[in-house]
């Protein structure tokens, strides 16, 4: 299985959609977004993220669940940094309600202390339908992590890239 390329390009949720389907460049796609707030009155930045994040990362939890692509509520992941340094290891953080901003969310996973992601460490990772409909933000710009297609280089995906890219700044 080859490595995800990082791509340097965003899109809103719909050029998202599309451009996973381009299997003919990628076997799997993910959206990621950060965002900096705060999560029970601290200081934050928080990763919101497509349904197959930890899937495609391989992304496991301590404890609880990871988001998963069914998930459309106001849920997160912690990261282990933030579930030691400001839950004390505490398991019963799992399935507690936390403030991030000035919305609810509840904790259905701990991410494993090995699991960073592909962004600096977040504090957290939220489902971007859940943080769409809790938090209001109906289109964000993604950042987009792809697994190329086997025989696929990443100059041949760079280029399709900026094809897509060019053709969805154009329907705009």
């Amino acid at each position: 299985m080859s490595a995800p390329a990082r791509l340097e390009f965003g899109f809103g949720r719909s050029a998202f959609e599309e451009l996973r389907a381009r299997t003919d460049v990628f076997t799997e796609v993910l959206a990621i977004d950060t965002r900096f707030t705060n999560l029970d009155g601290r200081a934050a930045r928080g990763a919101i993220v497509s349904g197959n994040y930890f899937s495609m990362l391989g992304g496991g939890t301590a404890i609880g669940r990871p988001i998963q692509g069914t998930d459309t509520d106001a849920v997160l992941v912690l990261s282990h940094r933030a579930w030691r340094k400001w839950y004390g290891l505490n398991d019963a953080v799992l399935g507690s309600t936390v403030t991030v901003g000035r919305h609810r969310f509840e904790v259905i996973g701990v991410a494993r202390p090995e699991f960073a992601g592909v962004e600096p460490l977040p504090d957290f990772w939220a489902p971007t339908e859940g943080w769409q409909r809790t938090v209001g933000d109906r289109d964000p710009v993604v950042g987009v992590v792809g697994r190329l297609r086997s025989g696929v280089s990443p100059k041949q995906a760079t280029g399709a890239l900026t094809s897509f890219a060019r053709a969805a700044t154009q329907d705009r």
